[in-house]
């Protein structure tokens, strides 16, 4: 069984095309795109992600140049396209990525704080005494509380 996401953080749904591009892309500029549909942001139409190559490739363990290589594969096939920005003092910005997913490839989602257990039942705290004179207090928890049901016939 997969591991569930933590609470109040991005996941991915995969939709029916996805092995498909998975297959044309690679595996590298797969993660790569995962990585960067995770903190996507949409803004009605568009869908953006403010990654720089430095903090992809910290986060999936990969040399700059490697994910570099897959944000070019990415845009070639027209799934990433790099949009930079200069500052009002002729530097770049910060740059960005404008996302064009098909909605059966990749869709972003958030999952919500996971309802706690409830409690089990459990009989009330009993004391013993050591061999040495100790007293000490401890409970059992009554797993199986349930009357057994009759065979049907």
């Amino acid at each position: 069984m997969a591991p569930k996401p933590p609470a109040d953080q991005p996941s991915l749904t995969l939709g029916a095309s996805a092995p498909w591009v998975r297959r044309n892309v690679g595996p590298v500029a797969w993660a790569v795109l995962e990585a960067l549909a995770e903190h996507a942001v949409v803004d009605g139409t568009t869908t953006m992600s403010y990654r720089s190559v430095r903090d992809l490739a910290s986060d999936l363990h990969l040399a700059n140049d490697t994910v570099a290589r897959a944000l070019r594969r990415l845009a070639d096939h027209g799934l990433a396209e790099h949009c930079s920005d200069r500052s009002t003092t002729g530097r770049f910005a910060t740059g960005h990525y404008l996302l064009t997913l098909p909605p059966d490839v990749l869709t972003p989602t958030t999952t919500t704080t996971p309802t706690p257990p409830a409690k089990r039942p459990t009989s009330p705290p009993t004391t013993t005494t050591t061999p040495r004179g100790q007293t000490t207090e401890h409970q059992q928890l009554e797993l199986i509380h349930q009357p057994m049901n009759e065979p049907q016939p």
